[in-house]
């Protein structure tokens, strides 16, 4: 008897430790979307099915359409062109190549991609190696920086081929869920309304403590943030401020490890540049951490396409690393100099750690091996490329060569024998010599080129109708 009454007692006491962790443990769901489409082993197959292709490119809003995924469909999802710049000149010259965003539940909730709810197909603009988006987030994941999953797939619209393309899962529900699971923090996406403005707010600048004061943030919040989450946020770009107690409110870590990866890319078009967005901001209980986006900038190009651009090859691959930009930027952008300059040491020593596995390493050479061979037929067929082929495959050489330049510089820099800051440069001038030319990655000359073929597949979409 006495045996059983404790037995029994036991057995609620299990039971109530269970309902306590179901009810407040932090689950992470297994997302199917990410051994699916995100199989980055092979070339992915999507067909977009639209009742009227004009409407969808004159609109720019999202249009219903089907999606055809490998040998699986989905009705009735969102479709729209996307993009800034990107899509501005896209259609300044005539082109028929345009990034899209699908949106699986835009006209009915609930509907998902085994989980994942919005991805975006992109056309890498101004990337004549398709890699270089690819390959940031690969060396992201590497460092252990949450950031999303890529792949590659061959796209066709009504059946009609438009070429090879970038998948990225975008950074909203999915992506919260299968990082943080289901009971997760607030997101924002910083951007800015216009460049003239003060955009302080979006580089993390403390403006007071009032939310009115962040239109960057809150405007463009991607999760139901009520006034105690944005009070919270406040709190912690108060204290990154401050440099004070760093650890309590930012990931540091996590931040650093962001930061080394943004700082070897050369991704001026980022949180690190004169615009200052191109990120996302995730905080959970007043501590935040800063996610990728956007890479096809990377690598150096974004400096070709400035209003004064920087012509120097040279220059640009030996960039200090303590320094990244110029300081009428850097000034505000607190989250880079106040981590730098609290923990400067594990900064400098996670760029050892990043040289020696992924660059110094044989990793490098055998990553580009593999895409480049897995996209290369694609490529060759591609309706709407901005280049021939023989050019995607000076871009793929000149993006390696740069990989090892840029880490060939940092090692220098590390060691002590080229500059390490802007101002080292005045003294210290040595600098690692490469024949790298990084407008062979993309320029706006591509654009132009590309108008003839674009122009065929233009017409060619304009004339087709959906197919079973």
């Amino acid at each position: 008897m006495y045996t059983k009454k404790y037995f029994d007692k036991i057995v609620l006491i299990v039971f109530a430790i269970g309902l306590v962790i179901a009810l407040f443990w932090k689950t992470t769901p297994v997302m199917g979307y990410e051994k699916l489409l995100f199989d980055d082993s092979y070339v992915h197959q999507i067909n977009l099915q639209v009742d009227d292709v004009a409407a969808l490119w004159e609109k720019e809003e999202y249009v219903m359409a089907d999606i055809k995924i490998d040998e699986e469909t989905i009705a009735g999802v969102g479709l729209r062109i996307k993009g800034n710049n990107s899509l501005s000149l896209s259609k300044e010259y005539g082109l028929s190549r345009y990034s899209y965003k699908i949106e699986f539940d835009h006209y009915e909730d609930g509907v998902t991609y085994h989980g994942l709810d919005k991805l975006t197909l992109d056309a890498s603009f101004q990337d004549n190696s398709y890699l270089k988006t690819k390959l940031a987030y690969d060396l992201y994941q590497r460092m252990g920086v949450l950031s999303p999953l890529c792949s590659f797939a061959w796209v066709t619209i009504n059946q009609e081929p438009i070429g090879l393309y970038v998948v990225i899962e975008e950074i909203e529900d999915g992506f919260l869920k299968r990082q943080y699971g289901n009971s997760h923090g607030q997101l924002y996406k910083p951007d800015y309304k216009r460049l003239e403005y003060d955009n302080r707010d979006i580089g993390l600048c403390y403006l007071g403590e009032m939310s009115t004061s962040y239109p960057g943030i809150f405007d463009h919040a991607k999760t139901n943030a009520d006034p105690e989450d944005k009070k919270n946020l406040i709190e912690s770009i108060r204290q990154l401020n401050l440099n004070k107690d760093l650890e309590q409110y930012v990931d540091v870590d996590h931040t650093l490890r962001y930061f080394v990866v943004l700082v070897f890319t050369m991704n001026w078009d980022s949180y690190m540049g004169p615009t200052g967005h191109n990120y996302y901001l995730y905080e959970e209980q007043g501590k935040i951490q800063i996610l990728p986006w956007d890479q096809n900038l990377g690598f150096g190009t974004y400096c070709f396409e400035m209003t004064d651009p920087i012509q120097d090859n040279t220059y640009l691959i030996n960039f200090p690393i303590l320094t990244p930009w110029y300081e009428n930027v850097l000034e505000n952008r607190p989250l880079f100099t106040n981590l730098v300059e609290s923990y400067q040491d594990e900064y400098l020593d996670l760029f050892d750690t990043f040289l020696t596995q992924n660059i110094d390493s044989q990793w490098l050479k055998t990553w580009f091996l593999k895409e480049s061979s897995m996209i290369a037929p694609y490529v060759k067929k591609d309706p709407s490329a901005y280049v021939s082929f023989e050019e995607h495959e000076l871009a793929v050489s000149t993006l390696y060569q740069l990989c090892v330049d840029r880490s060939k510089s940092i090692r220098s820099q590390l060691e002590g024998f080229s500059a390490i800051t802007l101002n080292d440069l005045e003294e210290n001038p040595k600098q690692i010599e490469t024949s790298v030319n990084i407008p062979d990655l993309g320029n706006l000359q591509d654009l132009e080129n590309a108008y003839d073929k674009n122009q065929i597949l233009k017409e060619k979409l304009l004339s087709t109708s959906p197919k079973d």
